[in-house]
């Protein structure tokens, strides 16, 4: 079986393309369906040595291992050669993960399931309530399901949708807690891309190096100013840790974007190589996020990190007995570093009683580098966990 990772493909330029596509095994409701097309026809044009391409291919849909579309696989005949090649959602683009020839698709059998591809060569289905491996149709467990989820991969969603919400009231109470008057709040570089987890994990570095000398060698991370400490914006030094990351994460090698086994492993490689040590405490408890367990974290000053699949980023403007929530909402996979927590009680002007739960989040973004994380609305925080470094 050949395997060749996009990565490395010569791209070659073709003169004309026959094409022929077989009508879709399944639906599909995304405006992105063109795109995928294109990459797949995209890929199979860099693989051809003729200036003339015969195709005949059909596509059905894949979802990830949390039951959300994900991409598709396409089973195709490719100049007398048959293949497959899946195609998946790499930060809100389309992007080819696998491709193979002269190999059978390893979904080619099942009908009437929901084929899920979890990362590079990890195949499963979902019938009835039950996950189970192509392979072999062995039912998988819960906790494996759990250790499989763990290899799943962040890399960065899309901002697709922005919101704004008025809240009037006559009572407003709130708990806050703050790291720092001015958390870390990190963003993308040019050139490496789905650097995710590599933010959040330098965000997060930034944060102890306050307390750890070195942790970011010969480095000030911020300045107290009137009994509160600032830290620094982004700046160089800053931007050096995450590529170090990024290479330590093993970014992008097996899949677009890190896994959380990647970032633990990355995290753990950066600090041992500056002389500390790392420990991660889950903020889930059966599964789902325990936002009790993060503002434990926080009330004893310790940052977490929020892996997310749909997420929003929110800021508010107080105005007299008006709050104006701003809200940009985002798709696909992510990682947040998070920095303490805020809970408003309102008591609205109708008399009813609402509660709102933030997270106190860097973003990740240049767009929005600091903000709030609403937990309970359109947000799906997959995986969260306290990082300490001693």
């Amino acid at each position: 079986m050949l395997h060749i990772k996009k990565s490395y493909i010569v791209i070659l330029m073709l003169v004309c393309i026959g094409v022929v596509m077989l009508p879709l095994c399944s639906t599909y409701a995304s405006e992105l369906e063109d795109e995928y097309d294109e990459v797949f026809m995209q890929t199979l044009k860099e693989f051809s040595d003729s200036d003339e391409i015969n195709i005949s291919a059909k596509k059905e849909l894949l979802y990830d291992i949390d039951l959300q579309e994900f991409g598709f696989i396409y089973d195709f005949v490719f100049n007398e050669k048959e293949g497959y090649a899946i195609v998946v959602n790499a930060n809100g683009k389309p992007e080819t993960a696998e491709i193979y020839f002269d190999a059978e698709s390893p979904y080619v059998r099942l009908n009437d399931v929901k084929r899920i591809y979890v990362s590079n060569m990890v195949y499963l289905y979902h019938f009835e309530g039950h996950y189970y491996f192509v392979d072999s149709d062995k039912k998988i467990s819960e906790d494996m399901v759990e250790v499989l989820s763990s290899h799943a991969y962040y890399c960065g969603g899309t901002i697709t949708e922005t919101k704004t919400e008025e809240i009037n009231y006559i009572e407003k109470t709130e708990r806050k807690k703050e790291l720092s008057k001015r958390h870390p709040a990190l963003y993308e570089v040019e050139g490496y891309p789905n650097a995710c987890a590599s933010i959040a994990g330098a965000a997060v570095v930034q944060y102890w190096d306050r307390y750890k000398t070195d942790l970011i060698e010969n480095y000030i991370p911020g300045n107290n100013l009137a009994n509160q400490y600032i830290y620094k914006a982004y700046d160089s030094t800053l931007e050096g840790v995450i590529k170090q990351l990024f290479v330590d994460m093993d970014t992008n090698k097996v899949a677009p974007g890190a896994s959380t086994n990647q970032f633990k492993t990355g995290m753990t490689k950066y600090c041992s190589r500056q002389g500390y040590n790392i420990n991660f405490s889950s903020c889930m408890t059966n599964k789902a996020f325990d936002y009790q367990k993060a503002k434990s974290f926080a009330d004893n000053e310790f940052p977490i990190v929020l892996f997310l699949n749909t997420f929003n980023i929110v800021t508010i403007k107080s105005n007299g007995e008006m709050d104006l929530v701003e809200y940009q909402i985002g798709n696909g996979t992510h990682v947040m570093a998070g920095f303490g927590y805020k809970v408003v009680n309102y008591t609205l002007s109708n008399g009813n009683k609402r509660v709102d739960e933030y997270i106190i989040v860097a973003s990740g973004y240049r767009r929005a580098k600091s903000g709030y994380l609403n937990i309970n609305y359109k947000s799906n925080i997959e995986d969260s966990f306290c990082v300490t470094i001693v």
